[in-house]
């Protein structure tokens, strides 16, 4: 996905690359934006400069305009998330284990994947479930 931003953002011209590059080094927390103002601009400018090239089509800016926002907030949120659960722990005297640092699988499937599931045929008014796999 970073990589098809970036190549996005490069046909679309250099300052728009710059940019982009910015909003990726935000994702990685290389650079820190201090507040949402901040995070509002960099997505527009990206997304402008994009629209102004002329050099994407509709497809290519749609990508953009999905790919841009989820890069920015996931950073600027990761960086934040921290800060607020720091001064939570310090208020509260109590640690926080889990943060975002780390991604959680979670060892469920959908019922209606098993092959019994498939040879039962569920009926179409049943709720999509899951089931947890043996550890």
């Amino acid at each position: 996905e970073e990589e098809m931003l970036l190549n996005i953002a490069t046909k679309a011209g250099k300052d728009a690359r710059i940019s982009m590059e910015r909003a990726l080094a935000v994702q990685k927390g290389t650079v820190v934006l201090n507040n949402t103002k901040e995070a509002t601009q960099l997505k527009q400018n990206v997304l402008q400069m994009a629209a102004a090239s002329d050099k994407l089509n509709p497809a290519e800016i749609q990508l953009l305009k999905k790919g841009i926002p989820q890069v920015v907030a996931r950073g600027y949120g990761t960086h934040h998330e921290r800060g607020a659960i720091d001064l939570y722990e310090t208020k509260c005297g109590w640690e926080i284990r889990e943060r975002n640092a780390a991604i959680l699988k979670w060892p469920f499937i959908r019922a209606e994947d098993t092959y019994r599931a498939q040879k039962t045929s569920l009926s179409n008014n049943s709720a999509p479930t899951v089931i947890p796999l043996a550890s």
